[in-house]
């Protein structure tokens, strides 16, 4: 069998469409997963030369210190860069234990792991009926605002954002515009067979 920790890291943005279109990913895990990785490589790129040929061994230790460095040099909170360092953990751990392998192995590890987590929730809910939940409710149409977005040749697209922001919020909003303008260059460039641009 491979060994994926070998393999350059070039070959991550593939494994994570298998796996979403797979069913190991959703739709909006895939897409966080993707804004962490586009921020990851455009920073890595400081601290390694031709990222994209580094194998996930070189490329893992580093992280946490780059994203330490983003943080430190972008308006962004502490909040935002831990959830990007997770992001990019987990793709890259997903990567290393899952490419080329079972995926339905993987599929029924994630139905374990999630049927695990229903029954803890439900016992919470039982001892301690009172509480609050903590978790933010998921965005409904009552609480979002749709942004129509125009392209060309009449096309059009939305963006679906929480009605409420802070100023916290923009940053990582802009951040994740800028990295999806970086994935939809590499898409455009993965159909047409042309290099992307940086």
């Amino acid at each position: 069998m491979t060994n994926n920790e070998q393999l350059p890291i070039s070959k991550v943005r593939t494994f994570a469409e298998t796996a979403e279109n797979r069913g190991c990913y959703s739709k909006s895990q895939r897409g966080n997963l993707e804004t962490a990785w586009t921020i990851f490589l455009k920073n890595v790129s400081n601290v390694v030369q031709s990222p994209e040929s580094a194998t996930i061994e070189r490329i893992r230790p580093l992280v946490e210190p780059v994203f330490r460095t983003y943080g430190s040099e972008n308006r962004v909170s502490p909040t935002t860069v831990r959830a990007y360092q997770t992001r990019v953990k987990r793709l890259l751990d997903d990567f290393v234990e899952h490419n080329g392998g079972d995926f339905m192995a993987w599929k029924e590890s994630l139905s374990r792991a999630a049927g695990s987590l229903a029954t803890k929730s439900r016992k919470r809910r039982r001892v301690q009926p009172e509480q609050e939940e903590t978790q933010p409710l998921p965005s409904s149409p009552s609480n979002t605002v749709s942004h129509r977005l125009v392209l060309s040749q009449g096309r059009e697209g939305t963006l679906l954002l929480p009605s409420k922001f802070t100023d916290e919020d923009i940053e990582p909003v802009w951040q994740q515009l800028e990295a999806l303008k970086t994935l939809i260059k590499a898409q455009i460039a993965a159909l047409s067979g042309k290099p992307s641009e940086s």
